[in-house]
């Protein structure tokens, strides 16, 4: 069942590993087939240099297993979220990236401050609200999920495919699962670059909501 996207899936995950940007099991790569409903994603807890093709789980947009021998994501039902949401998306990458990481656990956005961020993000790059911390990560995974869909820009779904989650990681859309690792590395790099600006122009970086 669905060999073409667990394959195009496990490839996205291993381009993600190669590019640095996860560490252990910190991440989660999904794609989703539109006509039959279903989603395949990352396992739960299982590093990135151990996954075989078929230790990816098939879910349903509620988030039963419908095939997988391990569970899925604690990340998603915040992958549902955002397909449920958004008929336009059928990649997501979820990582821990250093940089990007860091706005989002300061609770800052990224600002556009030069041309490669309009390459990839044609807005500031949004962090979301603050999200109450629990102690059930399906929980938290739901209103992660359910607090993007209110943050970001509707109308620039496609041409701003990312937010910082706010006190978390970043989080990043495409149309393919590799189209969302690639808006991944993206975002980590944009976050880099506009760190380091800010140290040498010794500004202050503000909060998405703070510039509303």
């Amino acid at each position: 069942m669905l060999e073409n996207l667990r394959k195009k899936v496990s490839d996205a995950n291993e381009e993600l590993a190669r590019s640095e940007l996860i560490r252990l099991s910190w991440g989660s790569v999904s794609g989703i087939d539109r006509k039959l409903k279903l989603i395949v994603i990352t396992p739960d807890g299982l590093c990135y240099d151990t996954l075989e093709t078929d230790d990816y789980v098939i879910i349903d947009l509620q988030g039963k297993v419908i095939k997988g021998k391990h569970k899925p994501s604690c990340d998603a039902l915040t992958h549902i979220e955002l397909y449920n949401s958004f008929p336009e998306i059928g990649g997501i990458t979820h990582t821990h990236s250093v940089y990007a990481t860091i706005f989002a656990q300061a609770n800052q956005e990224i600002q556009r401050y030069g041309t490669m961020h309009n390459d990839y993000f044609a807005e500031n790059i949004a962090v979301t609200p603050e999200i109450q911390k629990t102690k059930s990560h399906e929980y938290h995974s739901s209103i992660a999920g359910k607090t993007i869909v209110k943050t970001i820009s509707t109308e620039n779904i496609m041409k701003t495919p990312g937010i910082l989650i706010s006190g978390d990681g970043p989080i990043t859309w495409g149309d393919t699962p590799r189209s969302s690792v690639r808006n991944a590395k993206a975002i980590e790099a944009i976050a880099e670059i506009a760190f380091g600006t800010c140290l040498l122009k010794g500004c202050r970086i503000n909060s998405s909501q703070e510039n509303k």
